[in-house]
């Protein structure tokens, strides 16, 4: 097994978060850092103190909301710019699901770069190399905290898909509605409401004809935002909204197919024209990481989790299941989520990028990890094993899930510098970065 030294370390205190923005904010060919200290998803109006009811009482105070704080780095640990003040506190402030309301991207094809983020029920436009809020629009709601991109026009230009992170806003669906906006922060589709939204979407090129559709929940959607088809799925959409979507050939017959982690709704294979394939049940479906696992089995392989067997720790809580009929290969009673990495095992050509799943106890070690597709272990990372816990500290709160503490590693593959991908391993103190390779 490989021990990996990180190649870059940089010590993030006092501005540092889990929640970093990674691309090339000043257009000068490297990648830079954008760190985000807010309540993120929690800052909404369902969650302040004194209106929050059932469970989303006591989960963020005054002084969380009152946060905001931006912070840019270079590759050489430079500060760039700062808007707002960091936390000072003696103990962590409380977020969740930060860096889902912001993204870098040229949406008007002229080749420059900017920040978009989503901030209360604004939606902002921030100069990449000022941290100057160039352009906004008011939102109908401060619900909204989910940004994607995708050519729904065609050409180079790109326009932004806003939508709430979990449940929709009410009289909403989960996930809904979706509204979209062009380049000038106009809106390119009215918001509308589509049947089993999840947390993401998928942009794809489904026709040919250069622009893209979304793979919206259950729905295929054309550029226009209209439904062109609807998988054939009967359930709830709050507890069978898909957590994981992922495009790919997974049979090996020359076509796409998608694979939706459908939580209670299981793990789900269909074609692009809206016909299932295949479908495995599960008590709460919440990754499918594709690759090429096995070299010796035609298509690809899925990696996929039952988080109900997995707080048990019964067999099923991890599967690796064959993409051309749903099959189990093999089960464990460990729980982890992954992404596919380059990296040649005794299996196949391609390994998987793993942490054990977060619950609301401490694991015995959250460091990510690279196994193989018969999970052996084929390398660690030299990261600490233990991070500040919330039960470090007297906290200001009742709810306690430690992951909303910044107690877990928060990890990216993404090229920095034009040499390659590389493993950004962060938290709230430190950002590491890796090269992965399995010559060591």
């Amino acid at each position: 097994m490989n021990l990996l030294e990180p190649s870059l370390h940089f010590d993030l205190s006092p501005f540092g978060s889990e929640n970093v923005l990674i691309g090339d904010i000043n257009n000068d060919g490297r990648a830079e850092f954008v760190f985000t200290q807010g309540p993120g998803s929690l800052g909404i109006e369902a969650y302040r103190p004194g209106k929050a009811v059932g469970w989303r009482r006591n989960h963020v105070t005054e002084e969380d909301l009152a946060l905001d704080c931006l912070t840019a780095m270079d590759l050489t640990g430079r500060l760039l710019w700062q808007t707002g003040q960091p936390w000072q506190r003696p103990y962590p402030f409380r977020t969740h699901g930060g860096a889902n309301g912001m993204l870098i991207g040229d949406m008007d094809g002229d080749g420059t770069r900017a920040l978009w983020r989503i901030h209360g029920d604004r939606l902002e436009m921030i100069e990449g190399l000022t941290g100057r809020v160039s352009r906004a629009v008011t939102l109908d709601s401060d619900g909204y905290y989910k940004l994607l991109t995708a050519r729904f026009s065609g050409g180079k230009r790109k326009q932004l898909l806003v939508k709430p992170l979990g449940s929709g806003l009410e009289g909403h669906p989960h996930g809904c509605p979706v509204t979209v906006y062009d380049a000038e922060l106009a809106v390119f589709w009215p918001p509308r409401d589509y049947p089993g939204v999840g947390h993401h979407a998928v942009p794809w090129d489904v026709d040919g004809d250069g622009r893209d559709e979304a793979l919206l929940g259950w729905s295929l959607v054309g550029p226009d935002g209209n439904i062109r088809w609807t998988l054939p799925l009967e359930g709830n959409a709050d507890t069978g909204h898909p957590d994981r979507q992922v495009v790919a050939d997974i049979d090996g017959d020359g076509e796409l197919e998608q694979v939706l982690a459908l939580e209670q709704l299981g793990l789900v294979a269909s074609d692009l024209a809206g016909r299932i394939k295949w479908r495995r049940p599960s008590g709460h479906c919440g990754d499918a990481c594709v690759g090429k696992f096995f070299g010796d089995r035609p298509g690809l392989q899925i990696l996929t989790n039952d988080e109900v067997a997995g707080q048990k720790r019964r067999n099923g809580s991890l599967v690796m299941v064959d993409g051309r009929d749903g099959t189990a290969i093999w089960e464990h009673t460990e729980d982890h989520y992954g992404v596919p990495v380059a990296w040649p095992t005794a299996y196949g050509p391609q390994a998987i990028l793993a942490t054990r799943h977060e619950y609301y106890d401490d694991p015995e070690d959250a460091r990510p990890f690279v196994m193989d597709g018969r999970r052996n272990v084929l390398a660690r990372f030299a990261l600490p094993q233990r991070l500040p816990s919330y039960k470090d500290y007297a906290l200001p709160h009742d709810h306690k899930w430690r992951g909303d503490w910044g107690d877990y590693y928060v990890y990216q593959l993404v090229d920095l510098d034009g040499t390659g991908p590389r493993l950004v391993v962060s938290t709230r103190m430190d950002l590491w970065a890796f090269e992965l390779t399995s010559k060591r």
